[in-house]
């Protein structure tokens, strides 16, 4: 009978060390993206940190119509690699088209969680400091500024409130209901 301490450990350090490395790397593609600034030092930090691997996949995996494919491909084989480890060292085994599923799901979480923080950062810092000038909130603008641009255009403001924010909020919120979590159901 394995230890259920020692699985627990096991599936936290791995979650830890792949999820900060895919989260680096997925802002990295979605920084390049959305076109943000490439001379910020929080976008140096990510080029710094995921080149040495990304790098040598673009040789392999090149670019598509100005995207990173790379860097998703990364992200992708990471995920199976993290899954894979996770499953080892709780005792299981799902098959590689399953891994791969889960993988593609684990993705899109990040990308939706991604979404989540920053917006949820965003709202914030406007409240508590409007119009105050920060490299990293410059960045979060550019990032979030894709999806919300597109709901303003839909959902104007109303007596000078901007309620993009919420309704971006809500749709990324569904989507994880009614779509990730039916695949997840499926596959597992």
């Amino acid at each position: 009978m394995q230890n259920p301490y020692f699985q627990e450990s096991a599936v936290f350090l791995i979650n830890a060390i792949f999820g900060l490395y895919c989260l680096f790397v997925m802002l990295r593609f979605l920084l390049q993206w959305v076109h943000a600034d490439f001379y910020n030092s929080l976008s140096q930090f990510l080029v710094r940190v995921t080149q040495p691997v990304v790098r040598p996949l673009r040789k392999v995996v090149p670019g598509l119509w100005g995207i990173d494919l790379a860097s998703l491909v990364l992200v992708y084989l990471l995920k199976i690699v993290q899954l894979t480890l996770i499953f080892t060292a709780v005792g299981q085994s799902l098959s590689f088209m399953s891994l791969s599923v889960l993988a593609l799901t684990d993705m899109m979480v990040l990308i939706l969680d991604i979404y989540i923080v920053t917006i949820l950062v965003e709202v914030i810092v406007s409240w508590l400091v409007p119009g105050q000038p920060h490299e990293v909130i410059h960045l979060v603008r550019q990032l979030n500024m894709p999806v919300l641009s597109r709901i303003r255009s839909l959902v104007p403001p109303i007596a000078g409130m901007d309620f993009s924010p919420v309704v971006a909020l809500v749709l990324i919120h569904l989507a994880k209901i009614l779509v990730i979590s039916p695949i997840n159901h499926v596959v597992q």
